[in-house]
This record gives structure tokens, C-alpha cells and sequence, in this order.
């Protein structure tokens, strides 16, 4: 019962402990974690995006969470179309790069959208992506008036846009300057007139990257003013059908990382359910790990009722006053202890003088006094009454003990 009381004590204590936590935290209505996923929902997941995408692009539309290298080769799913990518950072192994620069040459048409990419790339393309801001912040503080800034498309002046969306601009350092690299084009500034979309013809084909993933977002699509810039940017993959992969944001296995768990931990909520459910199984074990049964009761070792029994027999003895039957049981005592420890029968063999002489040699005995011994014994069966004093003297003669000194 104790440890009952005990385990519902610390349950208490435990919600009142995240109560105090979570009490003056404000309410977060959206995660503003880029993910770029097609089932996330949040500002920045790209449901709005694929949805888009799959009901307006009029060849055909492929999401898929394959690398290149499986794009291209294995499943042939490029043939005659475009990729698209937006994620984070930007990765090619090394299969993925020997057939990427062939399916461009070839007239594959890829628009990149990442804030960094792998330095072979950069070096190839001769760019190298720089932050603008040393501090800044992914939340959007939707209920106040945003710090925004603008960005030139083409002709186009995009207005509204959340400086902290535009992290990253392209910058080319001039120790790679000699490094030849097909001609590019610059499709989009910034208001500091830093690039932030560049594209590159090589081969048939071209290779568009932007450093600004996060203009390619719900937040970016449901924004009226924003969205001009996605559907510029996708214009010039039209014409072919358009494949997009999460593969480098969310790897292979990306189309089953949607599982319960992971939308679980992603609200916050329910994440805090989840946390002191776990708790509270972890505790309930840690209290109930011990079997539960009924007491057992001590149970006290019969007693030793020998001692009892021998009083009550002498007891007998004494007042039925058999003094010839205590001394024969005596006798009957004795001369087994002397058959065991001297080879010696006084029961069973004849009191001759050799017999007492030899008992006399055994036992340190003086043979007059033992001669007279087995005289009392041998009239004692022959008398059927004894006197109380030839019984105590006949009895301490028979202690073995008191020979030995």
C-alpha cells in the first residue's frame, strides 16, 4: 500500500513539475523546421507545393525519394524529363556525379534550391554560398509586421518577402577565377544586388541552383506575393515531365519515415502526452517489478520435548519406587556403553573371575571393589526391592567417568 501511495506521489509531482515548464511558454502553433516534405503541412514543408504541382504541371509529375544515381540508371525515371530538388544541403556521392553532368549534357534540364552545396560543385561552378545575417531566426512572427526585403526576377520586382527566408546569397571568390566553367546567367538578386539564383547552360541541357530553399515552401506558395517567384523559377522546366526527390533531405527510406512516432514528436502536444506516458509505464514497472503476494507466516520450529518426557517417565519411576527396575535399565546403559568402548559384555557373559579380572585391567578398576560390584548387581536380579541408598550407590559406580582418574 505504501509504495502505491508512493508511485502516485511522484505521477503528482511529475505533472506539476511540466505544468511549471510549459505554464509561461507561449503557444507554437507551427514547427519551423525546414523539412521540404511532401506530407508536411507546416510553413516549411512543401504539401502546398506538390499539390500544386500534381493537379497544374501539364506533362507529368513524379515525386519520388530516390538519389540520382537511381533515377537515372536503375529505374530509368529521367528519361526525357527534369529534376527538381530543394533541401538543405546539397550532397552528391560519387555514382550520383558521374551521371549527373551526362544527363545534363544530354538535355536534362535540373533546378537545384539548397542554402549549401558540396565543394566539388561549388569549385566546379566556380560560386561558394555566403550567410548574410550573423544572427537570425527561422520562426515567423506572423501576428506582427515582418522585417522584409525585396528580390529582382528577370524584370520583376518581388516585394514582401521575410528577410529571414533570404539567409544566403552566391559569392565568387576571386582565387577561382581561372578555373573554366561553362558561361552563366544570373536570374535573380537580391535587394543588395547579391545573386541568389544562377544558371548555367552546359551541353543541351541547364543547371539552375538557388541558395534560397526556403522561397520553395508553404509559407512561400499561400503567399500572394511570394509564389511569382516559384512558378518563374519552375518556367524553365516546362515543356518535359518534372520529377522531384527528397532523397537529399530525407534519404532513401524518407517515403516511410512518416510513421506515427515521427508525427508524434513533431507537435509539441502531443510530444509532452507521449513523454509522460512513457514516463509513467517506466515508473509503474519500476514499482510493480517485485512479485506481489500474500504474507507468509512465521512458522516457530516444534520444541524439543525430550527433556519433558524423561522427567515424566522418572517421574513415574519415583513414585511407583521401582528403584530395582531404574537400576537394571541403568545396568542395561551401562554395560552397552562398556561393549561399545572396551569390548567388554557384563550383560551377556558370565561374572568369572577371569571375566573380572579383565574387567578390572580395562577399566583402571580395583578387582576386590570390582568383584564386589557384579556381587550387588547379581543379587540385585535375584531381589525385588531395593533400597534408595544401594540404588544411588550402585548408580554412581556405573558412571564410566569416575574410573578414569
Amino acid at each position: 500500500m505504501k509504495k502505491n501511495i508512493l508511485f502516485f506521489i511522484v505521477i503528482g509531482l511529475l505533472f506539476i513539475i511540466l505544468y511549471e515548464i510549459n505554464r509561461n511558454n507561449p503557444e507554437q502553433q507551427y514547427v519551423w523546421n525546414p523539412t521540404y516534405g511532401q506530407n508536411d503541412k507546416q510553413p516549411y514543408g512543401a504539401y502546398a507545393l506538390d499539390k500544386i504541382l500534381k493537379a497544374s504541371w501539364k506533362n507529368e509529375y513524379i515525386h519520388s525519394y530516390k538519389n540520382f544515381f537511381g533515377l537515372y540508371t536503375f529505374d530509368a525515371v529521367l528519361d526525357d524529363k527534369n529534376l527538381f530538388i530543394v533541401c538543405n544541403q546539397l550532397i552528391l556521392t560519387d555514382s550520383d556525379w558521374k551521371y549527373f553532368w551526362k544527363y545534363i549534357e544530354t538535355g536534362g534540364n535540373v533546378l537545384i534550391a539548397a542554402e549549401s552545396f558540396q565543394s566539388a560543385l561549388e569549385d566546379t561552378l566556380q560560386f561558394e554560398t555566403t550567410t548574410r545575417y550573423s544572427n537570425f531566426s527561422l520562426p515567423l512572427n506572423l501576428s506582427s509586421k515582418q522585417k522584409t526585403t525585396s528580390l529582382i526576377f528577370g524584370k520583376n520586382r518581388i516585394q514582401g518577402i521575410p528577410r529571414s527566408m533570404l539567409r544566403y546569397f552566391f559569392n565568387f571568390p576571386k582565387e577561382i577565377d581561372s578555373i573554366p566553367v561553362s558561361k552563366k546567367f544570373t536570374l535573380a538578386f537580391d535587394d543588395e544586388n547579391h545573386p541568389i539564383m544562377l544558371r548555367y547552360p552546359i551541353g543541351k541541357g541547364n543547371l539552375i541552383v538557388s541558395c534560397t530553399p526556403l522561397l520553395f515552401t508553404n509559407y512561400a506558395v499561400l503567399n500572394d506575393s511570394i509564389h511569382p517567384f516559384i512558378w518563374q523559377s519552375l518556367a524553365y522546366l516546362k515543356g518535359k515531365p518534372l520529377v522531384r526527390t527528397e532523397y537529399y533531405e530525407k534519404g532513401d527510406f524518407g517515403g516511410n519515415s512518416e510513421s506515427v512516432f515521427r508525427y508524434l514528436l513533431s507537435q509539441p502536444s502531443l510530444r509532452w502526452a507521449y513523454y509522460i506516458t512513457l514516463a509513467t509505464l517506466i515508473l509503474m514497472m519500476f514499482f510493480t517489478a517485485k512479485r506481489k503476494q500474500s504474507p507468509i507466516p512465521v512458522v516457530n520450529p516444534p520444541p524439543n520435548k525430550m527433556l519433558d518426557f524423561v522427567r515424566s517417565i522418572s517421574s513415574l519411576y519415583l513414585i511407583k519406587n521401582n528403584n530395582t527396575d531404574i537400576i537394571l535399565k541403568k545396568y542395561i546403559y551401562w554395560g552397552d556403553s562398556l561393549k561399545k568402548e572396551y569390548g567388554i559384555d557384563p550383560i551377556n557373559e558370565e561374572h568369572t573371575p577371569d571375566f573380572i579380572r579383565q574387567f578390572a585391567n580395562k577399566i583402571g578398576m580395583d578387582e576386590n571393589e570390582a568383584k564386589h560390584l557384579f556381587a550387588e548387581l547379581d543379587r540385585m536380579r535375584e531381589n525385588s526391592w531395593v533400597s534408595d541408598e544401594n540404588m544411588m550407590d550402585l548408580i554412581t559406580k556405573m558412571k564410566i567417568d569416575s574410573w578414569k582418574n
